[in-house]
């Protein structure tokens, strides 16, 4: 009787795994990005330019005022909030500093409305003292997690900032999107203030996707040089199996050795960090430069530093740091130039390098404007609470 229930039981179990369907429902993927119209623009070349749906298109400008929406004008701000496959949701057309156009996707068809900056508050602000830690003073303002890892992730890319070496009294000021839930508020600006320095970002969405950049248009990833000298011969390359020149046995070669007359000028390939100035064994007279989070550069067998370079000195892309020598293990004066990413040696050489973008032009006349008009829209918001 026990194995009969237990047979019918097994069949039941059976049957209904292979009769019914199970479907996986893929959440969607939102976003939301500013656009600063420039000269020559139009509704349809912004969305060309940003991949958005045409169909959204054509179905806005059928469903909607076309005078409203196609007299758009430069320095006029236009706020996009998007769902999977570039579809779009919602549109604002910033006319004025009294007038918006408000255009929302209802079940499949656009929806127009005018309403005014003081009803709808892009932007909104966290100020806080550092006096524990970024993140514990942070929460308490009211930043959320995601948030303060993103300030992070910013900071961690830019050399000129540290943020684990923030000093007690370090002012911060962070700008949040406005209208999202609490978890999902995107990080639109950061403005640090500390020992009479002042650090400044805001996020713009250019070709390349959602980046920060200094108020000048310099991006805060970081950028490589290839070599760090103007004239060479590369006497010796990566490899992991060379045969050691006095040693004379084989053993991997982490870098790449660049032959030149002793004396001659050595810069650092991309802003950064001194992390270590001094000897270094067989390297002989070393800098080691940290630049951002992920790379590290060492210049080995130098005759001599820069006079006055300390650890802690932030040094420009391609400001010279050292000179040519043969200290420690070499031959001949000769710089033995290393590449490090994660810790890990990769080969400058051959490496991809990074690459980061500086705004010019349109773009930077248009992210210039954004940063006046999201000034603008925290004194309204500040203004009418």
């Amino acid at each position: 009787m026990i194995k009969k229930r237990t047979w019918l039981t097994l069949s039941v179990l059976l049957c209904t795994l292979l009769c019914c369907r199970t479907y996986a429902v893929k959440p969607s993927s939102t976003s939301s990005f500013d656009v600063i119209v420039t000269k020559r623009d139009t509704l349809q070349s912004i969305f060309k330019r940003y991949g958005l749906s045409r169909r959204d298109l054509y179905s806005l400008l059928r469903q909607v005022d076309n005078q409203q929406v196609e007299s758009i004008r430069p320095g006029q701000l236009i706020h996009f909030d998007t769902t999977s496959g570039k579809q779009l949701s919602s549109v604002k057309i910033f006319k004025s500093s009294d007038e918006i156009i408000q255009i929302r996707k209802v079940n499949g068809k656009f929806i127009m409305h005018k309403t005014s900056p003081k009803k709808t508050g892009l932007y909104t602000e966290k100020r806080f003292i550092l006096r524990h830690s970024l993140y514990a003073d942070g929460v308490k303002t009211g930043l959320s997690a995601a948030n303060i890892t993103e300030i992070n992730r910013v900071m961690q890319t830019d050399p000129t900032i540290d943020a684990k070496k923030l000093p007690v009294g370090t002012s911060v000021r962070v700008i949040l999107e406005s209208g999202a839930k609490e978890q999902a508020k995107k990080v639109i600006g950061i403005d640090v203030d500390y020992r009479k320095n002042h650090w400044s970002v805001t996020r713009f969405h250019d070709k390349s996707g959602n980046n920060f950049y200094h108020p000048d248009g310099r991006s805060t990833a970081v950028s490589f040089l290839r070599y760090p000298m103007s004239s060479f011969r590369i006497s010796s390359p990566f490899s992991m199996s060379r045969m050691h020149p006095i040693h004379h046995y084989r053993r991997p070669h982490l870098g790449v050795d660049l032959a030149a007359p002793k004396g001659s000028p050595v810069w650092s390939t991309a802003q950064g960090k001194v992390v270590f100035v001094g000897w270094k064994g067989g390297y002989g007279k070393t800098i080691i430069i940290k630049h951002g989070a992920q790379y590290q550069t060492v210049y080995g067998h130098l005759s001599r530093y820069r006079a006055g370079l300390k650890i802690g000195d932030v040094v420009k892309q391609r400001q010279v740091v050292g000179y040519v020598g043969s200290t420690g293990h070499a031959t001949g004066p000769h710089l033995h130039y290393e590449m490090r990413r994660n810790g890990v040696p990769i080969d400058p050489v051959r490496a991809r390098l990074p690459q980061k973008s500086r705004l010019g032009g349109n773009l930077l006349n248009a992210f210039k404007q954004y940063r006046v008009h999201v000034a603008k829209a925290l004194t309204i918001s500040a203004s009418s609470s």
